[in-house]
C-alpha cells in the first residue's frame, strides 16, 4: 500500500511543479509526393522536447487543415514511435488515425515524460491540406506546444461561374469577319497560365475580366463559347448559343447581275 501511496505522491508533485519545456519542439516538411490515385504522401521531421520536469507525457498529434475541405489520413509509418523515458526505458507511442488527424498514444499506466526524440513521419492524405497542425504535448495546455506550419497548397477551388457578351463589331466585308467581347467571370484562378476562350488564349487579369475574340467567321449563326484556364482545364463553362453571328458580307455572296456584280 505504501508503495502505490508514494506512487500516487510522486505523480501528484511532478504534475503541479511540471514545467513545459515543449516549446522547442518543431515539425517540418521534407517533401511532398502527388500519388497517381491524387493523394499527397507528406514526408515530416519532427522534434518533440522534453524535459524530467514534464511529468505526464501521453504523446503527440498532428492535424491536416484546409478552410475548404477536409482531408482525410489514408495511411502512415511508422506505426509505432520508440522513445526513450527519463529512466531510461524505451516505450512505444502507437500511432492512430482519426479523419484528419494522426494520433501517437502513449497507453502505459505511469508515462513519465519521456527525453526529447526526433521520429521521421511519412503521412498519406486525401484531399487538399493548406497547413499542418501539430500539437507536441497533447496533455499540455502550453501554447508553445502547439505548432502550425503551412504545406504551400493552395485548397480554393477555381470556378467560371458566368458568361456573357460585351460588344460586337459590323461584319467586315473584305474578310467577312467580326470581333465579339466576351466576359468571364471567375473566382480562385490559377495562379499561371492563361484564360482561353473558343481556342483564343488570353493573359490572365481580374475577374469579370473582358476578353476581344478576333477573326470569327460571320455566317449569322449562333455561337456557343467555352472557357477555361489552361493550368486547370477542369475549371471551364461552356454556354451554347451565347450570341449571333452578323450575317454573311462578303462579295462573294453578291449574284451576277447582266455580267455585273451588285
Amino acid at each position: 500500500m505504501k508503495k502505490y501511496i508514494l506512487l500516487i505522491f510522486v505523480s501528484l508533485v511532478s504534475f503541479i511543479v511540471k514545467t513545459n519545456a515543449c516549446d522547442d519542439s518543431t515539425i517540418s516538411i521534407t517533401g511532398q509526393t502527388n500519388n497517381p490515385d491524387g493523394t499527397v504522401t507528406y514526408n515530416l521531421d519532427i522534434l518533440v522536447e522534453l524535459g524530467g520536469g514534464d511529468g505526464f507525457y501521453d504523446g503527440f498529434f498532428i492535424r491536416f487543415d484546409s478552410p475548404s475541405n477536409t482531408p482525410t489520413i489514408t495511411a502512415f509509418t511508422p506505426t509505432a514511435v520508440i522513445a526513450s523515458s527519463t529512466a531510461g526505458v524505451s516505450e512505444d507511442l502507437d500511432g492512430t488515425i482519426s479523419g484528419n488527424t494522426l494520433n501517437y498514444d502513449n497507453n502505459t499506466i505511469y508515462n513519465a515524460a519521456f527525453d526529447d526524440f526526433v521520429v521521421s513521419i511519412q503521412v498519406t492524405v486525401d484531399g487538399c491540406a493548406e497547413t499542418i497542425y501539430f500539437d507536441s504535448h497533447i496533455n499540455s495546455a502550453a501554447a508553445a506546444c502547439k505548432i502550425t506550419i503551412p504545406t504551400g497548397n493552395n485548397c480554393a477551388v477555381c470556378d467560371i461561374s458566368n458568361l456573357s457578351i460585351g460588344n460586337q463589331t459590323a461584319c467586315v466585308s473584305g474578310t467577312n469577319t467580326y470581333t465579339q467581347e466576351v466576359v468571364i467571370t471567375y473566382s480562385n484562378p490559377p495562379a499561371a497560365g492563361t484564360l482561353d476562350v473558343n481556342g483564343q488564349s488570353f493573359p490572365l487579369g481580374t475577374s469579370p475580366q473582358t476578353v476581344t475574340l478576333t477573326n470569327l467567321t460571320a455566317d449569322g449563326a449562333a455561337v456557343n463559347v467555352s472557357a477555361l484556364f489552361s493550368a486547370d482545364p477542369t475549371c471551364t463553362l461552356t454556354t451554347n448559343n451565347l450570341f449571333t453571328a452578323p450575317p454573311n458580307c462578303s462579295t462573294s455572296s453578291c449574284t451576277a447581275n447582266n455580267g455585273t456584280w451588285d
